[in-house]
């Protein structure tokens, strides 16, 4: 694509760039395209950042790159653009000194102080409000009062910067910023799909408790990715892993709604801040569910395998009982043992953890809060506690340690096998 020849009206030029923003089919027309738009508005950017600024490269890299993107989403019939570039620019420019600091600043303090990104999400929750033709989303937002929409805003900017925290990328590399309705706003198709959550809890937990189905939805994700799990790594799928597998799913939904009880007492105690079949599949991997069915059912295999042999030589070693039987090893014996390890060390864990001082107890049981599919960043928990991220870790690390040597004594006077985390 050759570089075409600038009129000299700025106007003309913006137009021009609109018009070849449809034209980008490869990275060497987008390179071409990125050098024509920062021709033309480098000069105005300067004018605009101060000294540090102006040295500032990530700052300056992310003002073409949001600039690129927001010229690419602009129709050829959008004149608003082109009639105030430069007060789009100015909000363009703000826009962007907000988004470099995100990779900084924990994503809780930066949603609390992220007053007009929030002020984007509540004027995307007002056009769902006032959408022309009926949804049930719609249905759903005009139940929420004003203060519910404050609060659905900022819990749904929550989320998306969590979600940005565990990407772990730079975030140069994905756009999020337009122009709509003559204003930079964020783009609402990043995050509908969590608003659309936020919104339902916030239905279903204060307006109207029938309207369940956003979370019946992710339990069917669910169901789907632990049916794929599972199959994965049995050798057959039989009536009693099918109906363990609907258990796994019946106590995740349970889990929830114990969760969203709590929230209802005391809305600090639960943020959702991941997309609803992610944290609910998050209960599944902590719990290790799916090993306990497989380690049940390769048991019960075990047992019907043993017992098919002993009635074909018409010999049963247990009938008194099971664990005198002469020709059963230690290792056997403990192969049949109906009861759960996994869960018999978690006890003492939680028994161990009263015996710590209460900071301790708090930053431990912050940190691996069962609200989060993942530990929550010490960069985040640093706020509440106060002081720095690398003091939090240090203290951590020390706790942790205390843990383990209470756990490891208390593992050894029930000959436990220590649990390897």
């Amino acid at each position: 694509m050759s570089t075409f020849s600038f009129f000299p009206n700025r106007k003309r030029d913006i137009a021009r760039l609109i018009e070849q923003s449809r034209l980008l089919f490869d990275a060497e027309s987008k390179q071409n395209f990125a050098e024509q738009v920062s021709e033309v508005f480098d000069p105005l950017i300067d004018r605009r950042l101060s000294k540090a600024e102006r040295a500032n490269e990530p700052l300056q890299q992310t003002i073409l790159f949001e600039l690129c993107g927001l010229i690419g989403t602009l129709t050829l019939t959008d004149t608003y653009f082109i009639e105030h570039y430069k007060t789009v620019l100015d909000d363009l420019i703000d826009a962007c000194r907000w988004k470099i600091r995100i990779k900084d600043i924990p994503f809780v303090e930066m949603a609390q102080n992220s007053g007009q990104r929030q002020t984007d999400i509540r004027r995307w929750i007002t056009q769902i409000r006032e959408r022309q033709k009926p949804s049930h989303a719609q249905k759903l937002a005009l139940l929420l009062t004003p203060t519910d929409q404050q609060e659905v805003a900022y819990r749904t900017l929550r989320s998306y910067l969590a979600y940005l925290e565990k990407q772990n990328q730079p975030i140069h590399t994905t756009p999020l910023f337009w122009l709509r309705n003559g204003r930079v706003q964020l783009r609402i198709n990043l995050f509908r799909e969590s608003l659309l959550e936020q919104i339902a809890l916030r239905v279903y937990l204060f307006h109207k408790s029938s309207e369940a189905g956003f979370i019946e939805e992710s339990l069917s994700k669910v169901k789907h990715w632990v049916t794929a799990q599972v199959a994965d790594r049995a050798e057959g799928m039989g009536p009693e892993l099918i109906e363990g597998i609907n258990d796994i799913v019946s106590k995740v939904k349970l889990e929830f709604i114990n969760k969203c009880q709590r929230y209802r007492a005391d809305p600090e105690t639960f943020y959702l801040d991941a997309r609803l079949t992610s944290y609910l599949t998050g209960f599944v991997k902590r719990s290790a569910a799916i090993s306990k069915l497989l380690a049940a059912q390769k048991q019960d295999g075990n047992e019907d395998e043993l017992a098919t042999k002993n009635a074909s030589t018409e010999y049963t070693p247990y009938d008194t009982d099971p664990y005198e039987a002469d020709d059963l090893g230690d290792d056997d014996v403990f192969a049949f043992d109906t009861s759960d390890p996994l869960e018999e060390q978690r006890d003492i864990v939680r028994s161990c953890l009263k015996l710590l001082c209460d900071t301790c107890r708090d930053i431990i049981m912050r940190h691996y809060n069962d609200g989060f599919s993942q530990p929550v960043p010490f960069k985040t928990l640093a706020i509440e506690f106060g002081g720095s991220v690398k003091t939090l870790e240090s203290r951590y690390i020390k706790c942790m340690e205390q843990l383990k040597k209470l756990a490891h004594d208390a593992y050894k006077k029930q000959q436990l096998i220590p649990y390897p985390r």
